[in-house]
């Protein structure tokens, strides 16, 4: 082979590569962890004392996001991410490094994690991925189904817990839950219509099996493969017919 063809070569089999390592579960789980820790921390920055409940949490948006596209078995890295993002919030001065802190991380990760699960159903259910929806209308409604309704889980989940631990004062608790709800729904609103198919795109996606198209990597079309598979056993049953010559 050639100096040319090897590096047509290498350049073509690179995407293969990539697409395979970013399909396997512990490098898709590792991924959605860091990116709900680093976008919960943008969002604590955002976030008034005691520094949980911000006024935007774009992490919402991207476990739900997440949970849609690659399924739902990618769950731990949206309790890993917000795990940490929850247990470094004791930096804040609320709470003192414990058991009670790990214990406040853990329960308040449970929530949004059921929260994110949550979403995916409801999206995957309804419109699938990427999201089959025939106009901007449709997207508004899937958006005020899944934002609001489902948001009340972590919202609910993590204002319990703090107010058990004594972080969030009884007089401040409508408050405090109503900015962890407003929050996380803007981060749902904002992240999950990326969700959404271009126009005229067509997909080979398989969401009911949870396989997802990596990008850059052309699939054959299943007409394509159809007419193949059809031209061979064409050409098989021919030879097998081929009459004897007199």
């Amino acid at each position: 082979m050639s100096g040319s063809a090897s590096i047509r070569a290498g350049r073509a089999s690179g995407p293969l590569i990539w697409g395979g390592l970013l399909a396997r579960l512990p490098v898709q789980i590792l991924g959605l962890a860091l990116g709900y820790a680093l976008l919960g921390w943008i969002g604590q920055q955002l976030a008034p004392p005691p520094g949980f409940a911000s006024l935007i949490w774009p992490a919402a948006g991207l476990s739900i996001a997440a949970i849609t596209a690659l399924g739902y078995r990618v769950w731990p890295g949206v309790f890993l991410g917000a795990w940490c993002v929850n247990a470094l919030a004791a930096g804040s001065g609320e709470l003192q490094a414990d058991v009670t802190v790990a214990l406040d991380a853990t329960l308040i990760a449970t929530g949004s994690t059921l929260q994110a699960l949550l979403g995916a159903y409801w999206i995957r259910s309804r419109a699938g991925f990427p999201l089959k929806l025939e106009g901007p209308r449709e997207l508004v409604r899937l958006l005020l189904l899944v934002g609001p309704f489902t948001c009340l889980v972590g919202a609910t989940v993590g204002t319990a817990t703090l107010f058990a631990s004594g972080v969030v004062a009884q007089s401040n608790l409508i408050n405090f839950w109503l900015r962890w709800w407003g929050g996380d729904m803007g981060g749902v609103l904002i992240v999950v219509p990326l969700l959404r198919r271009p126009a005229g795109s067509a997909s080979a996606c398989r969401p009911e099996t949870g396989e997802m198209c990596a990008r850059g990597i052309p699939r054959a079309a299943p007409g394509a493969a159809c007419r193949a598979r059809a031209a061979r056993a064409s050409r098989r049953s021919g030879h097998r017919a081929r009459p004897a010559r007199p």
